[in-house]
């Protein structure tokens, strides 16, 4: 992720682009002809608010420019969703991963993320 200001960018790989032989028309065992290019998109999450016929954002937008855009409705779930089922969310998960040494794993991973930052330094 890019920071800029108070915007944060996520990149998105693009699909790759190929070329192939000229005349060729049929999908069965395309090969490139060209090396595979591969780009990236930035994408810039806005927060806004709908008032049921346009879109206020809630920061300012830093484009002039056309751009395309993604619009994404979220639904909010007020409370707790498991209370109206009778059902306490923590107790049904509790022991869900007994046996599966979730802890000792962690601690694994926190380790090679140690000695590969270690190693990192000492180049």
């Amino acid at each position: 992720m890019l920071q800029h200001g108070m915007h944060t960018y996520t990149p998105i790989p693009k699909p790759p682009s190929t070329t192939f032989p000229a005349g060729r028309t049929s999908s069965k065992k395309l090969t490139a002809t060209k090396p595979v290019t591969l780009w990236e998109m930035k994408m810039l999450t806005i927060k806004g608010i709908y008032d049921g016929q346009k879109i206020e954002p809630l920061k300012e937008i830093p484009f002039k420019k056309k751009k395309k855009v993604v619009i994404t409705f979220l639904d909010e779930v007020r409370g707790n969703a498991g209370s109206e089922l009778g059902i306490d969310p923590i107790e049904a998960l509790r022991g869900c991963a007994k046996g599966s040494n979730l802890t000792e794993k962690l601690m694994q991973s926190r380790r090679e993320d140690m000695e590969l930052e270690e190693a990192k330094w000492k180049k």
